[in-house]
Protein backbone atom coordinates (compact mmCIF):
# COMPACT_ATOMS: atom_id res chain seq x y z
CA UNK A 1 0.00 0.00 0.00
CA UNK A 2 2.86 2.40 0.72
CA UNK A 3 4.22 2.06 -2.83
CA UNK A 4 1.06 3.46 -4.46
CA UNK A 5 1.17 7.08 -5.52
CA UNK A 6 -2.00 9.19 -5.64
CA UNK A 7 -3.25 10.27 -9.05
CA UNK A 8 -4.21 13.81 -8.09
CA UNK A 9 -3.71 16.57 -10.62
CA UNK A 10 -1.60 19.36 -9.16
CA UNK A 11 0.39 22.30 -10.43
CA UNK A 12 3.51 20.17 -10.09
CA UNK A 13 2.34 17.51 -12.56
CA UNK A 14 0.05 19.48 -14.89
CA UNK A 15 1.12 20.90 -18.25
CA UNK A 16 -0.67 23.48 -20.41
CA UNK A 17 -0.26 23.36 -24.19
CA UNK A 18 -1.19 26.03 -26.73
CA UNK A 19 -1.51 24.54 -30.22
CA UNK A 20 0.47 21.50 -29.09
CA UNK A 21 3.40 23.50 -27.66
CA UNK A 22 3.99 23.30 -23.90
CA UNK A 23 3.65 26.70 -22.27
CA UNK A 24 6.72 27.26 -20.10
CA UNK A 25 6.23 28.76 -16.65
CA UNK A 26 2.43 28.80 -16.87
CA UNK A 27 0.67 29.44 -13.55
CA UNK A 28 -2.84 30.10 -12.28
CA UNK A 29 -4.79 28.42 -15.08
CA UNK A 30 -8.57 28.64 -14.73
CA UNK A 31 -11.53 28.08 -17.04
CA UNK A 32 -15.29 27.95 -16.89
CA UNK A 33 -17.96 26.45 -19.12
CA UNK A 34 -21.37 28.10 -18.83
CA UNK A 35 -24.77 27.11 -20.16
CA UNK A 36 -27.26 30.00 -20.14
CA UNK A 37 -30.88 28.95 -19.70
CA UNK A 38 -34.29 30.58 -19.74
CA UNK A 39 -37.29 29.51 -17.66
CA UNK A 40 -40.31 28.19 -19.56
CA UNK A 41 -43.51 29.24 -17.83
CA UNK A 42 -47.18 28.60 -18.52
CA UNK A 43 -50.19 30.85 -18.00
CA UNK A 44 -52.06 29.90 -14.83
CA UNK A 45 -49.07 28.16 -13.28
CA UNK A 46 -46.78 29.65 -10.64
CA UNK A 47 -43.91 27.25 -11.07
CA UNK A 48 -41.43 27.08 -13.91
CA UNK A 49 -42.14 24.17 -16.27
CA UNK A 50 -38.53 23.72 -17.39
CA UNK A 51 -35.25 25.49 -18.00
CA UNK A 52 -34.12 25.41 -21.62
CA UNK A 53 -30.53 26.08 -22.79
CA UNK A 54 -30.04 29.12 -25.03
CA UNK A 55 -26.28 29.72 -25.06
CA UNK A 56 -22.99 27.95 -24.38
CA UNK A 57 -19.86 29.88 -23.48
CA UNK A 58 -16.28 29.06 -22.52
CA UNK A 59 -13.80 31.40 -20.92
CA UNK A 60 -10.82 31.46 -18.63
CA UNK A 61 -7.44 32.85 -17.81
CA UNK A 62 -3.83 31.84 -17.38
CA UNK A 63 -0.66 33.56 -16.25
CA UNK A 64 2.89 33.21 -17.52
CA UNK A 65 6.00 34.06 -15.51
CA UNK A 66 8.15 36.19 -17.81
CA UNK A 67 11.80 35.40 -18.42
CA UNK A 68 14.44 36.99 -20.63
CA UNK A 69 16.91 34.19 -21.41
CA UNK A 70 16.66 30.91 -23.29
CA UNK A 71 15.55 27.87 -21.36
CA UNK A 72 18.02 25.86 -23.46
CA UNK A 73 21.19 27.66 -24.58
CA UNK A 74 20.94 26.34 -28.15
CA UNK A 75 17.20 26.95 -28.63
CA UNK A 76 17.66 29.78 -31.13
CA UNK A 77 15.27 32.64 -31.77
CA UNK A 78 14.62 35.68 -29.62
CA UNK A 79 15.30 35.66 -25.91
CA UNK A 80 12.49 35.25 -23.42
CA UNK A 81 8.79 34.57 -23.70
CA UNK A 82 6.92 37.71 -24.74
CA UNK A 83 3.32 37.41 -25.96
CA UNK A 84 4.40 37.29 -29.60
CA UNK A 85 6.27 34.03 -28.93
CA UNK A 86 3.36 32.15 -27.29
CA UNK A 87 1.55 29.44 -29.26
CA UNK A 88 2.28 27.87 -32.59
CA UNK A 89 3.02 30.51 -35.26
CA UNK A 90 2.81 33.20 -32.55
CA UNK A 91 -0.99 33.03 -32.38
CA UNK A 92 -1.30 34.80 -29.02
CA UNK A 93 0.92 37.71 -30.05
CA UNK A 94 -0.96 38.25 -33.32
CA UNK A 95 -4.26 38.46 -31.42
CA UNK A 96 -2.83 41.25 -29.27
CA UNK A 97 -1.28 43.26 -32.11
CA UNK A 98 -3.76 45.82 -33.55
CA UNK A 99 -2.05 45.62 -36.95
CA UNK A 100 -2.36 41.82 -37.19
CA UNK A 101 -5.54 41.07 -35.23
CA UNK A 102 -7.72 40.63 -38.34
CA UNK A 103 -5.30 38.10 -39.84
CA UNK A 104 -4.79 36.22 -36.56
CA UNK A 105 -5.99 32.69 -35.96
CA UNK A 106 -7.39 30.96 -32.91
CA UNK A 107 -5.53 28.39 -30.83
CA UNK A 108 -6.45 25.22 -28.95
CA UNK A 109 -5.55 24.87 -25.29
CA UNK A 110 -5.00 21.49 -23.64
CA UNK A 111 -4.40 20.51 -20.03
CA UNK A 112 -2.28 17.40 -19.48
CA UNK A 113 -1.14 15.49 -16.43
CA UNK A 114 2.48 14.38 -16.63
CA UNK A 115 3.49 11.29 -14.72
CA UNK A 116 7.04 10.48 -13.75
CA UNK A 117 9.14 7.94 -15.60
CA UNK A 118 8.71 4.37 -14.43
CA UNK A 119 11.33 1.85 -13.41
CA UNK A 120 10.38 -0.31 -16.42
CA UNK A 121 12.58 1.72 -18.73
CA UNK A 122 10.13 4.50 -19.60
CA UNK A 123 12.36 7.55 -19.26
CA UNK A 124 9.90 10.07 -20.73
CA UNK A 125 6.90 9.49 -18.50
CA UNK A 126 3.30 9.65 -19.70
CA UNK A 127 1.05 12.60 -20.49
CA UNK A 128 -2.67 12.06 -19.90
CA UNK A 129 -4.98 14.54 -21.61
CA UNK A 130 -7.45 15.99 -19.10
CA UNK A 131 -9.28 18.89 -20.75
CA UNK A 132 -9.30 20.65 -24.11
CA UNK A 133 -10.60 24.08 -25.14
CA UNK A 134 -11.04 24.68 -28.87
CA UNK A 135 -10.67 27.90 -30.89
CA UNK A 136 -9.46 30.22 -28.11
CA UNK A 137 -9.02 33.92 -28.60
CA UNK A 138 -7.23 36.23 -26.16
CA UNK A 139 -9.44 39.07 -24.93
CA UNK A 140 -7.19 40.70 -22.33
CA UNK A 141 -3.57 40.92 -21.26
CA UNK A 142 -2.35 42.39 -17.99
CA UNK A 143 0.93 42.30 -16.12
CA UNK A 144 2.02 42.51 -12.50
CA UNK A 145 5.42 43.21 -11.03
CA UNK A 146 6.32 43.90 -7.44
CA UNK A 147 9.59 44.76 -5.74
CA UNK A 148 10.28 41.27 -4.39
CA UNK A 149 8.58 39.15 -7.04
CA UNK A 150 8.81 38.19 -10.66
CA UNK A 151 6.95 39.71 -13.59
CA UNK A 152 3.78 37.80 -14.45
CA UNK A 153 1.68 38.31 -17.60
CA UNK A 154 -2.00 37.42 -17.18
CA UNK A 155 -4.16 36.49 -20.16
CA UNK A 156 -7.95 36.20 -20.37
CA UNK A 157 -9.46 34.17 -23.18
CA UNK A 158 -12.72 32.87 -24.63
CA UNK A 159 -13.22 29.64 -26.51
CA UNK A 160 -15.80 27.98 -28.75
CA UNK A 161 -16.07 24.51 -27.25
CA UNK A 162 -14.53 22.72 -24.24
CA UNK A 163 -14.61 19.49 -22.33
CA UNK A 164 -12.82 16.27 -21.56
CA UNK A 165 -11.16 15.30 -24.82
CA UNK A 166 -13.44 12.35 -25.55
CA UNK A 167 -16.54 14.35 -24.61
CA UNK A 168 -15.56 17.24 -26.89
CA UNK A 169 -15.33 15.01 -29.95
CA UNK A 170 -18.70 13.44 -29.12
CA UNK A 171 -20.34 16.82 -28.54
CA UNK A 172 -19.09 18.20 -31.84
CA UNK A 173 -20.19 15.20 -33.88
CA UNK A 174 -23.69 15.20 -32.31
CA UNK A 175 -24.21 18.96 -32.36
CA UNK A 176 -23.40 19.45 -36.02
CA UNK A 177 -20.79 22.08 -35.18
CA UNK A 178 -18.50 23.19 -38.00
CA UNK A 179 -15.41 22.19 -36.01
CA UNK A 180 -14.24 19.20 -38.00
CA UNK A 181 -10.63 18.47 -37.01
CA UNK A 182 -10.40 17.87 -33.28
CA UNK A 183 -7.37 15.65 -33.17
Amino acid sequence: MAAKKPGFVSGANARIKLDGKTLAYCTDMSYSVDMATVPIEAIGSYEVKSYEPIAYSVGGSFAVIRYTKHIKPDSGGADGNPADKLGDANTVGKQLDPGRVLSSSTFDMEIFQSTAATDAGDDKGVQNALFKIHDCRVTRRASTLNKRGVMVDSYTFVGILAGDTDDVATAVSTSGSKLTDLS
